[in-house]
């Protein structure tokens, strides 16, 4: 497995790009370079348009397969189709890495979806989810490959960012879990809704 990102070239002119996205990024980018560093690997980086670039590295490696997470905008379905279009014979395998359950795979028995909260929780709870597997003891790669550059936030888009933004990557995320778990999940019931004082976990941003 070759582990690579592409800076998108495409996003920088789209109004969604703003410095505190570009910033937690950033931050998740080298968290996730240096998970894999850990293990003898190391993230490989490419500019440009994603699907020239990612089929062009396929064809550098010889990949048998390409694998992305899925998503699911209207931005992302269109380069998801742009990629599988470059990478001509290579099978393109997608993940629904960003959610527990993917959009529209929960609905009422005739297929529609639903308008009472309770009764999608209760469908949503007999899915059936994936297995959360430990990560790799070691990961080797090429190694004549060329690495490239990981985006700074500036890279991405520049500007200031909020004040109080919280770090990207999962070795943050995991530390703010846990201290949520040790001291805030307890009231959480009472408090996830009072505007006054700090009572969410805020992972959802992470």
């Amino acid at each position: 497995v070759v582990p690579l990102f592409v800076v998108d070239s495409a996003i920088g002119r789209l109004r969604f790009n703003r410095p505190n996205r570009a910033k937690f990024l950033a931050d998740s980018l080298k968290d996730l370079d240096r998970e894999l560093r850990h293990r003898g690997g190391k993230l490989i980086v490419r500019s440009g348009d994603v699907a020239k670039e990612g089929a062009e590295f396929a064809a550098e490696v010889n990949a048998a397969e390409v694998h992305l997470s899925a998503d699911y905008s209207r931005y992302a379905v269109d380069r998801e189709q742009r990629i599988r279009k470059a990478v001509g014979r290579r099978e393109l395998i997608t993940h629904h890495g960003h959610v527990a359950v993917p959009p529209g795979d929960v609905t009422t028995g005739d297929g529609k979806s639903f308008s009472v909260f309770s009764a999608y929780h209760r469908r949503w709870l007999d899915r059936d989810l994936r297995a959360s597997l430990p990560p790799p003891a070691k990961i080797a790669i090429p190694t004549k490959l060329k690495t490239g550059t990981l985006p700074n936030a500036s890279d991405i888009c520049a500007g200031d960012t909020s004040p109080d933004l919280i770090e990207g990557g999962e070795r943050a995320a995991r530390s703010r879990a846990k201290l949520w778990y040790d001291r805030g999940v307890a009231e959480y019931d009472d408090g996830h809704d009072a505007l006054d004082h700090d009572g969410t976990s805020r992972l959802s941003r992470s």
